[in-house]
């Protein structure tokens, strides 16, 4: 696997460099400073959301990097929002909280920000927000609706490594959703051989920074520290990802949570049996002499050294 340090940035969203080389052919790039407003740097801390806000309850997920099979749709329990805020502020390694709507109880911050005209089709009704303590780890995966992602950094630094998705296959995509159990960051090659042949970009995001996730890009994301960002989405302008997203967010993830109730764990060993046949069949374009018997401990070997 090879993940490579990001070395290209742009200032600006409206530049006509960002319409052609980037949002229209969803290529990902990183913002600098994309943020000016001084109301955002003064009522986005943790303090005056704690201060103004905490006493709403909010729905937090426990910091369980993977579970085989869950379902992130129901949070794990219910605290303060003030509570939660100063656990992952001092420190605390317990709680996560993301696709977290700010605004249905801050509404009034929406004038803090001021996303660009492009053309492109924003779902302003989907402003979501994403909470972690500083080593939070969201493991990779894909965005169930396909849309093009605007991640805005608040607060804290965070890292955020993708991954094109012409190489799910690589990355053992199980079927019917967007995710995966091959850990990126700590690639068993032995289990998984493909994720050799993935290689992927890795992004720092400083507070004010914006990184732009096209539609259908793996994305690998660690808080350096505590802290908050928020995302807004937009329609992808490929017709084959705007379908894909309808498929999985209208059928394809219900037909898979319906299996899992049926089947329970053989259901979750046939598709891991599936991502696995298709990453054999795609080594084999890449590579023909890689799973040969009699080849196979010498080119893992070889590609160790």
């Amino acid at each position: 696997m090879k993940i490579s340090k990001n070395t290209i940035c742009i200032d600006s969203l409206e530049s006509q460099l960002f319409q052609d080389n980037y949002l229209k052919v969803e290529q990902p790039v990183q913002v600098k400073n994309f943020v000016t407003k001084q109301n955002f740097y003064r009522r986005w801390t943790p303090e005056f959301l704690s201060e103004n806000y905490g006493e709403k309850l909010v729905g937090v997920f426990d910091d369980t990097v993977s579970r085989q099979g869950r379902s992130y749709k129901k949070p794990d329990k219910h605290i303060s929002f003030k509570q939660f805020l100063e656990g992952i502020t001092n420190g605390e390694k317990k709680y996560r909280l993301f696709l977290f709507n700010i605004f249905r109880i801050a509404p009034e911050l929406r004038e803090d920000l001021e996303f660009p005209k492009l053309r492109t089709i924003f779902l302003t009704k989907l402003p979501y927000t994403f909470f972690g303590h500083k080593g939070s780890v969201t493991r990779i995966h894909q965005d169930m609706d396909f849309s093009n992602v605007f991640l805005l950094q608040i607060h804290g630094r965070k890292k955020v490594i993708l991954i094109s998705p012409e190489q799910s296959e690589l990355l053992y995509r199980l079927p019917l959703n967007v995710h995966t159990e091959a850990n990126i960051t700590k690639p068993d090659y032995q289990k998984y051989p493909a994720l050799r042949y993935v290689e992927g970009t890795e992004y720092i995001l400083e507070p004010g920074d914006l990184l732009f996730i096209p539609s259908g890009w793996w994305h690998h994301i660690e808080y350096i520290d505590g802290g908050y960002s928020l995302s807004l989405r937009s329609l992808s302008k490929r017709p084959l990802n705007l379908l894909r997203g309808i498929l999985n967010v209208t059928i394809l993830t219900h037909l898979d949570e319906l299996l899992v109730k049926i089947a329970g764990n053989s259901w979750f060993k046939i598709k891991c049996r599936i991502a696995e046949r298709r990453a054999n069949n795609r080594i084999k374009l890449i590579d023909p002499l890689f799973l040969n018997s009699e080849n196979a401990d010498f080119k893992r070997n070889k590609v160790a050294r």
